[in-house]
C-alpha cells in the first residue's frame, strides 16, 4: 500500500481508522481479515493500523485518547501474520513506560476536521525542541 494518507515510518505504513474508506479496497479487506484472525468482535477495539508494504503482516493499534489527548499512549495492539493466520496480543495498560504516538496528523486523511489543530502541534514541539533526539520521543517517559 503506496498512500497520500498515512505515515511511512521502515516497512510500514500507519494509519488513523477514520481514513480507512479514502485507502484501496485490498487494505480494507486485509484490515478485515487482521480483525477476524485476531479475534477482534468488540467495536472501536483500535483506531490504528500498521501494516507492512509487503501486505504480510497488520497491526491493530488502540490509541483511545487519540483525538484528545495531544500525545495519546498505546493501550494495546494485535499483531496479526496474515500467512501465517497467526496474531499476537500485547498490553501496556500496567505498563509504567507505555509507548507514545507523535506527528498524529500524518495518519489522518487530508479532510479530517482536526488535521490543522495536530500539524501546529507538531510544529510547536519541533520548534521547542521535543523531537531532536529520536530515542526518546517514541515513549511516555524519557
Amino acid at each position: 500500500m503506496h498512500s497520500s494518507i498515512g505515515k511511512s515510518v521502515g516497512q510500514y505504513a500507519y494509519l488513523h481508522i477514520s481514513a480507512l474508506e479514502q485507502v484501496a479496497t485490498n487494505f480494507r479487506e486485509l484490515v478485515s481479515i487482521a480483525s477476524t484472525i485476531a479475534g477482534i468482535s468488540e467495536l472501536g477495539a483500535f483506531n490504528v493500523i500498521k501494516i507492512s508494504y509487503d501486505q504480510k503482516n497488520v497491526t491493530l493499534l488502540d490509541y483511545p485518547d487519540f483525538i484528545d489527548d495531544p500525545f495519546p499512549v498505546l493501550r494495546r495492539f494485535w499483531t496479526v501474520d496474515l500467512e501465517k493466520r497467526k496474531s499476537l496480543y500485547r498490553t501496556y495498560e500496567n505498563s509504567l513506560n507505555p509507548p507514545i504516538l507523535h506527528r498524529k496528523e500524518l495518519l489522518l486523511a487530508e479532510d479530517h476536521p482536526q488535521k490543522g489543530k495536530f500539524s501546529a502541534l507538531t510544529c510547536t514541539a519541533e520548534q521547542i525542541g521535543l523531537f531532536d533526539d529520536s530515542i526518546r520521543i517514541g515513549f511516555k517517559r524519557c
